[in-house]
């Protein structure tokens, strides 16, 4: 890949021409993290669907059980029609619909491994960007937790 500059921005110009662009999901927190992650540029700033692979990897392969996490937001529509190709595909569809009283994201990923789902299709960052960052939200829960890939579109 040619381009200079940081990776994401490199790598983002790329994906505009692109369906899905794949990444994997940044290591755990630590001394080493940045504050932006490669996948929160990624998804904000070029607007592309992006399919992140977690740290530990996919267990098997992915698109026969999907879980789409769905809030009836903007960004939740955007990631299903992005993801319509896999979803026509799959053997299984789930749509996971979570209250605010409970924790969407553990919610969420508890279901992923009970029902032994292989993909997570969700909006990206339905609260502004900084807020998610500051305050924490599904989105970020998600990036920093995953337990198996996760497509996502804002």
């Amino acid at each position: 890949m040619l381009g200079e500059g940081r990776a994401s921005e490199v790598v983002g110009l790329h994906a505009l021409y692109a369906d899905l662009t794949i990444i994997g999901q940044q290591p755990p927190s630590g001394p080493d993290a940045t504050e932006d992650s490669f996948a929160d540029l990624l998804v904000m700033r070029f607007g592309q669907p992006v399919l992140i692979l977690p740290h530990i990897g996919a267990k098997k392969p992915i698109g026969k059980h999907i879980v789409v996490a769905w809030n009836a937001s903007r960004e939740a529509a955007r990631a299903v029609g992005d993801a319509m190709p896999l979803l026509e595909r799959s053997d299984k569809v789930d749509v996971m619909s979570v209250a605010n009283q409970i924790d969407p994201g553990d919610v969420l990923l508890n279901y992923v491994a009970d029902s032994g789902a292989d993909l997570m299709v969700m909006g990206a960052y339905g609260h502004s960007w900084v807020r998610e960052m500051i305050l924490g939200g599904v989105t970020r829960h998600m990036l920093e937790h995953m337990t198996v890939p996760v497509l996502m579109s804002h």
